[in-house]
């Protein structure tokens, strides 16, 4: 099946600026971040309702400074974790967790997730609030299938068209995000949907300057 016409035309992210401001960001993130860390936690509460919460080995994509990491910890049962993210830096947040929930079967693979080479034949593969930055969604959906093993579960989340849409309104700039009717298109080729959810959050500031700090800082 092939991408439809939004898909092909939506702006591509300029991924080497996304890694010097997430760098240069590192230590402010999680006190901007207020919506990726409740995506976070909606994502794995799913994973528990539904009592997917034992798995062998799982990667993670796009980790930052472990938001979805500490909910996966908490929450699930892993025996082999391998964690990904576009810089190094995560691996100072990655580490602390390790001592916080006595956990030591990390695998670092770090880089660009379209291009890293992944193992197989994996329980799960799960990203939060990072899809928005790829440049080919459906290859890399097809990559995942690839990585994971017959039973195996792809979770995520990204941003949709809603997305800071008042700016893009005005202003004319951001990505060019796809809807949940074409991520479904994208990924119902290669897998049995078990749930999907389009989810709106307001966040209000107090002038535009507020606003293009903060959409300055990577997701």
């Amino acid at each position: 099946m092939g991408p439809t016409n939004s898909f092909i035309e939506m702006q591509l992210a300029d991924k080497q600026i996304v890694k010097e401001r997430f760098q240069k960001n590192y230590t402010t993130y999680n006190n901007q971040a207020v919506v990726q860390k409740q995506i976070a936690s909606k994502l794995i509460h799913l994973m528990v309702k539904k009592h997917l919460v034992h798995f062998n080995s799982i990667v993670e994509i796009g980790c930052g400074t472990g938001f979805l990491t500490e909910e996966i910890l908490r929450n699930l049962k892993v025996k082999q974790y391998i964690i990904n993210d576009l810089t190094s830096t995560f691996s100072q947040s990655i580490k602390h967790l390790e001592g916080k929930y006595n956990f030591n079967n990390f695998v670092y693979k770090p880089g660009d997730a379209e291009l890293v080479d992944f193992p197989k034949q994996l329980d799960a593969v799960f990203s939060t609030s990072t899809l928005q930055w790829f440049h080919n969604l459906e290859l890399f959906f097809g990559k995942v299938k690839n990585m994971l093993n017959a039973s195996g579960i792809f979770a995520f989340s990204t941003f949709g068209p809603d997305n800071f849409k008042e700016l893009k309104a005005t202003l004319d700039v951001g990505l060019k995000y796809i809807s949940l009717s074409q991520l479904i298109q994208l990924i119902e080729a290669d897998f049995d949907i078990i749930y999907s959810e389009e989810w709106n959050q307001i966040s209000v500031f107090q002038n535009p300057i507020d606003v293009l700090r903060h959409i300055k800082k990577p997701e």
